[in-house]
């Protein structure tokens, strides 16, 4: 893949997944660099959070918000409970929705809380950007309540390149290559090294003598 359809002839038909398919191999996912990217953040005067301007990478697909940040609006807090939301990025195969969209993990509320946990299935695979503590009877919510996760690899993480090399055998090739040569006292580098040791020594015992 990927080849151009002839029709009539030799048509060439791929899935959305196929494509997705192809940038799997080479790039994980994750939040496609730091800094402010997807970063989540409010006003601190109501219940609404924003998501910073950025683009991530879900198993081969793309989310981005590339204009202004995407604000989220979350539940009113439990009149005595606390309870900790996630915001996610979701990729959803399933044929009824497919999308990646932003969403609120809504928490339940108890005396100590738990964040929810994310979705990694074969339709849904969700990134975390941010935990955030909803404190019972509070009606907003403020920046030291919002918990960044967005380069916590375990339910998120910056994506990378998946192109690597495994230079363990060509390390062992040249490991065994040295070691013949520096064995005792048979290796090539060692005899030259011991000839040139002895003719030191030797040149200083000379010098030694005849000033004696």
């Amino acid at each position: 893949m990927f080849f151009d359809s002839v029709d009539g002839e030799d048509e060439r038909y791929y899935t959305a997944d196929e494509f997705a398919d192809y940038f799997r191999q080479v790039i994980s996912s994750g939040i496609l660099n730091g800094g402010t990217n997807l970063q989540v953040v409010c006003s601190g005067t109501d219940m609404q959070v924003q998501i910073n301007q950025g683009y991530a990478w879900l198993e081969g697909y793309l989310y981005k918000i590339d204009t202004k940040p995407l604000a989220l609006t979350l539940d009113t807090a439990d009149p005595s409970l606390d309870r900790i939301d996630r915001v996610v990025i979701r990729l959803d195969k399933t044929l009824e929705n497919r999308y990646v969209r932003a969403f609120v993990l809504k928490g339940e509320p108890a005396g100590i809380p738990v964040a929810p946990t994310i979705t990694r299935d074969e339709n849904i695979f969700e990134l975390s950007l941010a935990q955030i503590k909803v404190i019972g009877g509070k009606s907003y919510v403020e920046g030291g309540e919002i918990t960044d996760e967005r380069l916590n690899t375990e339910v998120c993480g910056l994506a990378n390149s998946l192109v690597t090399a495994d230079t363990t055998d060509i390390f062992n090739q040249f490991q065994d290559w040295f070691n013949s040569k520096t064995a005792e006292p048979g290796g090539e580098f060692y005899k030259e090294w011991k000839e040139w040791f002895e003719s030191v020594v030797g040149a200083s015992y000379l010098t030694h003598t005849q000033a004696d």
